[in-house]
């Protein structure tokens, strides 16, 4: 996400600001990958600014800042519309980041994770599904059919029901 959002700031002549972004960017990513492979890492982050993120999260609240600036500069209403989706996405990722790295989710858990082409990834995963699921696929369908070869624990559902708060099993 922060790449795609530096390739439309090249576009839009914003270059300052893409190189800081890019900088910014390789540093905390480096630095995520050397802290994933300390000893301080195991399997998620335990203590909050575990690597320096500020500077990627100035950037990119700095590429928001350009991506609404550019939107006066076009007539072209599509262009006008991804600049406008680039900033909110900048503001977002800058504001997952901070929340990532300062550990202030209590309801998630954080972790490195590889990237598909080389690298590492934040993650961040919410460690109780329960409600979320309840509000944006229970309460939203009909029916639901799960299929896994271990949704029962033991010969009980219970522990599934629970998990995944299903509202009404059968």
């Amino acid at each position: 996400a922060v790449r795609w959002t530096g390739r439309l700031l090249k576009k839009f002549g914003a270059k300052d600001v893409q190189d800081a972004l890019t900088k910014e960017s390789d540093r905390f990513f480096e630095s995520l990958a050397r802290y994933r492979s300390s000893r301080a890492y195991r399997t998620r982050l335990k203590k909050p600014n575990a690597v320096p993120w500020q500077g990627l999260v100035a950037a990119l609240n700095a590429v928001g800042n350009a991506c609404l600036a550019a939107t006066g500069r076009t007539a072209d209403s599509d262009e006008r519309s991804d600049l406008s989706r680039a900033a909110a996405r900048s503001n977002t990722l800058a504001l997952q980041i901070e929340q990532a790295m300062t550990l202030t989710d209590q309801d998630s858990v954080v972790f490195i994770s590889d990237a598909p082409r080389g690298g590492v990834i934040l993650c961040a995963k919410p460690i109780h599904v329960a409600e979320r699921l309840r509000r944006s696929l229970f309460d939203a369908t009909h029916s639901v059919t799960m299929t896994s070869a271990t949704l029962a624990t033991g010969s009980s559902f219970n522990h599934l029901v629970e998990e995944v708060g299903i509202p009404r099993p059968r």
